[in-house]
């Protein structure tokens, strides 16, 4: 299938595919090919990766509110301490939910990698 046809079948637009699907020429049934049990390997390994750069992001952001709100004293400067580590609360969140992302791809891909 080409990328004119693809967008002639989806109303003009120009979708973001990984893998253009498969149609049957007989009764038009759309279907996505299946990964190599290698490919889905390599999958699971990429998002094995980020999702421990993530982890790795995540615990250095509580370990940066840990140290600014218990530790560190610094009561003189006169800033309220929610808008400085705002930021750091923000990035703590978003790591999280990418790790927690991530590992749930790993987890689908090598299921997928061991069912054939």
């Amino acid at each position: 299938m080409t990328r004119k046809e693809w967008r002639e079948r989806n109303a003009g637009r120009d979708s973001l595919v990984v893998v253009m699907p498969l149609i049957c020429p007989a009764c038009g049934r759309v279907w996505e090919a299946r990964l190599s049990p290698g490919k889905c390997y390599l999958v699971a390994a990429l998002s094995a990766v980020a999702s421990l750069l993530c982890s790795a992001a995540f615990l250095a952001s509580i370990g940066v509110l840990v140290w600014a709100v218990f530790i560190r004293e610094d009561k003189a400067n006169g800033n309220p301490i929610g808008r400085r580590l705002a930021p750091v609360i923000m990035v703590a969140g978003a790591s999280a939910a990418g790790a927690i992302g991530t590992g749930i791809v790993c987890r689908k891909y090598i299921r997928r990698a061991r069912e054939r």
